[in-house]
């Protein structure tokens, strides 16, 4: 989803990169952003409605973080949020004469692996 254009770099204006960019990135980061409030807001009702964390057996001896995790991981893993980017195989693997739409497409699959590892703790699937 988004727009493309074509032309070699030398000759792309700096004036169609923002462009693109606008649509393709920041329109991607602004709808997120904007219904972020919203999941985590479900995912804070549907908490409450979770029976609390098992407690792992009495010999395993865990540091805090890793009691913490795997805690996490015992409770149900139901998904009550799930945020999907549409990307591109160009947001993997750059093309010639499509450079505007390549830089904004391996923004989104950026974007989307760092609000992924942010969203985890809360059970929100993040998928590009």
């Amino acid at each position: 989803a988004g727009i493309s254009t074509f032309g070699e770099v030398e000759f792309t204006s700096l004036e169609t990169y923002k462009q693109v960019a606008e649509v393709n990135l920041w329109g991607t980061v602004r709808m997120t952003k904007s219904f972020l409030p919203l999941i985590r807001r479900a995912k804070g009702e549907w908490e409450r409605e979770l029976p609390p964390a098992p407690e792992p057996a009495p010999h395993v001896h865990l540091c805090s973080e890793w009691k913490y995790l795997s805690q996490q991981l015992q409770r149900p893993q139901l998904s009550r949020g799930r945020v999907v980017n549409i990307s591109s195989m160009l947001g993997r693997m750059a093309n010639p004469a499509r450079s505007p739409y390549c830089i904004t497409k391996f923004g989104v699959e950026a974007f989307s692996d760092c609000l992924r590892y942010e969203m985890y703790p809360l059970g929100v699937k993040v998928s590009v």
